[in-house]
């Protein structure tokens, strides 16, 4: 691919199409002509070696491979406009309230507690308000109910932005008196507890939302579920009580799950990765204050995704 016949107008077009899902409308938003709008998509196509929209039911649908690289299309056209158009913001003077919508686990996440405290030491005005995370994800962000929310599905809403925070493997936890967690005990540290090993215990599953009660993990399969639970808090208080599994996105705190009497199996499966995402609505996309706490919150994810252990510095 010769990036050299990328043009930033090519990618306000990639950003227009994935908002809109109206070539109509992005040629009128970016000033073009329809003969050269379509001109400049099939040469991306044949750059990319990917149709990047299809249309449907007279709507340009995203591809697959448009969806994954729309947050790289987005930060490209964002750093060129901060380059023209420096921000003044500063955020020791800022005053204002921000709300961050996440379920359960991650309340509780170094995430969260990195980025409060980060954020307290920086700008004492600005407070960071983490909220328990209901199913209207898409009406409170459009509404300014919340500023931004961890998820770990994508909306798929032209409205919405999106950036990949991590790409974590999620971990079987069950309580420290489980056959399996005694299993473990007596294995190397290299050995694995066999997969056929889980199919004979019942699985509790956190959902917030019906599809996401359909998402399990492959080594789920074979597992029967003992409960459906809101919350992963009450999913730990069960796990306690049974000798269930309980599968979470991804691990955040050893120390947290050692204090819950919980253990987390080395299962021999590989799984494959959930992707943490930061989503935030149109209205609030150039608000100084919040672009400066998303960059805190990516910060904070790539620095526990290269070292989970790395200890809490507001500094």
């Amino acid at each position: 691919m010769d990036l050299q016949q990328l043009t930033l107008q090519d990618l306000r077009i990639l950003r227009s199409l994935y908002r809109t899902h109206s070539q109509k409308e992005t040629a009128l938003a970016l000033g073009l002509s329809s003969p050269t709008l379509s001109r400049r998509i099939a040469e991306m196509r044949e750059l990319f070696g990917d149709k990047l929209f299809v249309r449907y039911a007279n709507t340009m649908m995203p591809t697959p491979f448009m969806v994954e690289h729309i947050p790289a299309v987005e930060r490209l056209v964002e750093g060129m406009r901060d380059l023209c158009e420096p921000s003044w913001f500063d955020p020791s003077s800022h005053q204002e309230v921000i709300r961050i919508g996440c379920i359960d686990y991650d309340l509780f996440s170094g995430l969260s507690v990195r980025t409060a405290l980060m954020v307290r030491k920086a700008a004492p005005g600005i407070a960071l308000e983490f909220r328990y995370l209901d199913l209207e994800i898409e009406s409170k962000l459009a509404n300014g109910s919340l500023d931004m929310v961890i998820w770990y599905w994508p909306l798929g809403s032209p409205n919405i932005h999106m950036m990949t925070l991590r790409e974590p493997r999620p971990a079987v936890l069950v309580r420290n008196e489980h056959p399996l967690a005694k299993l473990q005990a007596t294995l190397d540290p290299d050995e694995t507890v066999p997969i056929e090993a889980l199919h004979n215990y019942e699985r509790i599953c956190a959902t917030y939302t019906e599809a996401q009660a359909s998402c399990i993990f492959p080594f789920e399969a074979h597992q029967r579920t003992a409960f459906y639970v809101p919350s992963y808090g009450m999913g730990f208080r069960l796990l306690q009580h049974g000798d269930f599994t309980l599968s979470v996105p991804l691990l955040y705190d050893h120390d947290m799950l050692e204090r819950l009497g919980l253990t987390v199996l080395r299962v021999a499966e590989r799984t494959e990765p959930r992707t943490q995402l930061l989503l935030w609505h149109e209205r609030t996309h150039a608000s100084p204050a919040r672009q400066w706490v998303r960059s805190i919150l990516a910060a904070n994810a790539r620095q526990l995704a290269a070292d989970p252990s790395t200890p809490i510095d507001p500094s």
